[in-house]
């Protein structure tokens, strides 16, 4: 794999992580993250049109869903659409393409970041959906933010030693 575009997601994503924990700039994290993906599909070698095209039919299908359900529909809540139905192509097409030309340890770290980032979206469900059942805001306020840093942080070890394995070839 190649080691420029996977540097580069390491350096968004610590980026985004920054701008997340010490700024009120949600906007710009999540814009950082969108580059992390368009980093990864490079890695996966999919077609750039389809995957924005994709991904944006899909994201901009799910906001009007959304608000149509009575969701507080925002720019926010479209972007982290549009970067979930990104990391999901990417990792589709990770899984598809494992053992071909995408080493296991890329899909199993995007695999990880999916299930981080379904934790990002229970920990901040109870700002767009009101009321919540007491289990499931327990959950999001209670357990989802340890959730993703569980996740989350195996993930960049995996993507750090695929980097430093890139580097030795």
């Amino acid at each position: 794999m190649k080691p420029l575009p996977m540097f580069l997601s390491l350096v968004f994503s610590l980026t985004a992580d920054l701008v997340f924990l010490h700024t009120p700039f949600e906007l710009a994290g999540i814009l950082l993250f969108i580059l992390v993906q368009f980093c990864y599909r490079t890695l996966l070698a999919i077609p750039l049109l389809p995957w924005l095209k994709s991904g944006l039919l899909l994201a901009l299908f799910l906001t009007f869903t959304a608000d149509f359900c009575g969701i507080k529909g925002s720019l926010l809540l479209a972007a982290a659409l549009f970067y979930f139905i990104l990391l999901l192509i990417n990792l589709f097409h990770a899984w598809h393409q494992t053992f071909r030309s995408v080493p296991l340890l890329m899909a199993l770290c995007l695999t990880m970041l999916l299930i981080c980032d379904f934790h990002v979206g229970l920990y901040n469900l109870p700002r767009f959906l009101h009321p919540l059942p007491a289990a499931l805001q327990n959950y999001c306020t209670l357990t989802a933010g340890h959730m993703i840093w569980i996740f989350y942080i195996p993930g960049q070890l995996i993507m750090v030693f695929l980097f430093l394995s890139s580097l030795r070839h």
